[in-house]
Parts: structure tokens; sequence; C-alpha cells
């Protein structure tokens, strides 16, 4: 009988010394590290929730978000958007914040260009209205045969100065980004005027 009972306390002993051993996984099956990543969308919408990204791996990228007459351009590192965030290689390692990037712009030609403020442009948002405004009667006051022209050969107009503004070649304060081809025709004054267009 004594035997018997040594028996049973040794499987007993046995049996608690492998679970326990399952239990902890000797560190094996410990809980991953994990990292937030804080979204700061500066004013856009919807705001992305917070996400629990495990330690070395990538984050998943927000839905789209929109900005009252603003681009997205991108995640960002830093408030001040230095370093941009690549969604298909960074991985996290540690708690980050990530900030949105917006560009404003200012008023869109019938065509639906864009029409933004250039970097650095010393220029107040009442000389923007009116350098707006004056960009777009410009446009409306081209003939249609040479609005047909220019379709699709720039892609943004750019306001740098609060210069006056003309689509005949006095040209002062304005600039446009190409797509491809070369402005021909009637904007061929504009591409000589005073700021060239963007290479």
């Amino acid at each position: 009988m004594k035997t018997r009972n040594q028996f049973f306390g040794m499987a007993i002993a046995i049996i608690a010394i492998v679970l326990i051993g399952c239990s902890d996984g000797g560190g094996g099956n410990s809980s991953p590290e994990t990292f937030t990543v804080t979204y700061h969308a500066n004013g856009g919408t919807p705001q992305p929730p917070n996400q629990t990204i495990e330690k070395g791996k990538t984050a998943t990228e927000p839905s789209a978000m929109t900005k009252t007459n603003n681009d997205f351009d991108g995640w960002y590192k830093e408030s001040g958007f230095t370093t941009k965030w690549n969604f298909a290689t960074d991985t996290v390692t540690a708690n980050i914040d990530l900030h949105a990037k917006w560009t404003p712009y200012y008023g869109t030609l019938p065509n639906g260009i864009k029409i933004y403020k250039g970097e650095g442009a010393e220029v107040t948002d009442e000389q923007m209205t009116t350098a707006v405004q004056n960009v777009i009667a410009g446009y409306n006051g081209l003939s249609t045969g040479n609005i047909a022209a220019v379709q699709g050969k720039f892609t943004k107009v750019i306001i740098i100065s609060d210069k006056n503004y003309s689509w005949d070649g006095s040209v002062l304060g304005i600039k446009f980004d190409r797509s491809a081809a070369a402005i021909t025709g009637r904007f061929e004054l504009v591409a000589r005027g005073e700021m060239p267009l963007d290479s």
C-alpha cells in the first residue's frame, strides 16, 4: 500500500512539473512586446485610431482622410514633417507619433487644376484671394482654341508674389508645374515670363 501511494505521489509530482513547464513554456509562450502608433490627423477626418503593433512589425496605413481645401501629403515621424513614414517598409520598434501633412490650395481653375501658394512666398491671405481671382479670370479669358491647346500641359499653378497677373506674357509672380509636354501657343508667352516653368 505504501509503495502504491509512493507511486501515485511521484506521478502527481511529474504531472505538476510538466504542467508548470507548459504554463511558462520556458519563456517561449510569453506575450510579444508591443508598441503604440499614435496618429495626429492635424484637422483631417476621419481621425485614425491608434494602433497596437508587435515589435518589428509594420503598421497599417490608415484609411484616406480629407481636409477642406487641402491635399494630403503623407504621414511623417516629426511634427515638422522631416521624415516620411513608409508603411510598406518601416517597422515599429518603439512607441511612435505619426503626423499628417497637408498642403493648402486656394482655388481651382475650371479645368480642375489647383492653385497653390509657393513655398516662402511673401503673399498675405488677402493678396492670395485677389491673385487667385485674377488667375481664374485670366484663364476664363482665353479663347476656346487656346484652352484646348493647353489642356494637360501643366499640373498646378503656384503663386509666389503679389504682382499683377496676365495670361499674355506679363507673369510676374506666377509659375506652372508641367506634366510632360511643353506649353505651346499663347502659353509660350507665359513660359518666357519672369518666372520660368519648373523643370
